[in-house]
């Protein structure tokens, strides 16, 4: 074979070979490329799961406090036990005692427990409020009660719907996701004999 012919040969083969390394490591960059793309992907989903799983858990294991309700009761004459004061009144009633329920309705205690309750007798605070018990930390199911009374030409006003009864109930407390804060405003209605919830305070 000429030299010529045998140069031109080779040159062909070394290129054909070059370009079969080429194609070969492009295909290794290509493959590595998505290697890495997966494993990134795969990286995030399972970070998303932890955290989903995390928060599900902080969620699930926080103390949930709130107002179970807010019950009235009516003081009539010479009835000076609480306990013994009807939920409707039946005759001649003097006053109204007005009572809301605090309860830890979560599965761990809420540290650092604050309540207040504020009335609004025609949107002006009096303040006719009693927290018999104050615990720092309130336990699983447990309750505190906040206490108000409105008695004489207050009361009458009420019963003959001349007047309105706000009642704003705040709750502070801390748990394992952090602090917790809320305020609920409770409106008295002589026809419902009791108290209705609407909603967030405005105060």
């Amino acid at each position: 074979m000429p030299n010529g012919e045998k140069d031109k040969s080779q040159e062909a083969k070394y290129g054909y070979l070059k370009r079969l390394w080429n194609d070969a490591k492009a295909s290794t960059d290509t493959a590595k490329f998505w290697i890495e793309v997966i494993a990134l992907a795969v990286l995030c989903l399972y970070t998303y799961y932890a955290n989903q799983q995390a928060s599900a858990a902080l969620t699930a294991n926080r103390p949930y406090v709130g107002v179970e309700t807010v019950k009235a009761r009516y003081t009539y004459p010479g009835v000076g036990d609480s306990s013994k004061q009807p939920t409707s009144p039946t005759e001649k009633p003097i006053g109204l005692v007005f009572e809301a329920q605090i309860k830890n309705f979560g599965p761990v205690p809420g540290t650092n427990f604050k309540t207040d309750g504020k009335p609004y007798f025609n949107g002006e605070p009096f303040p006719n409020i009693e927290i018999p018990s104050k615990p720092s930390t309130l336990f699983p199911t447990q309750i505190v009660f906040v206490t108000g009374v409105i008695m004489g030409d207050r009361f009458k006003a009420l019963q003959q719907q001349q007047a309105t009864l706000l009642f704003d109930v705040t709750i502070e407390y801390n748990g394992p996701g952090g602090h917790y804060k809320e305020c609920t405003e409770y409106r008295y209605s002589p026809e419902l004999q009791g108290f209705f919830d609407l909603g967030p305070c405005t105060r």
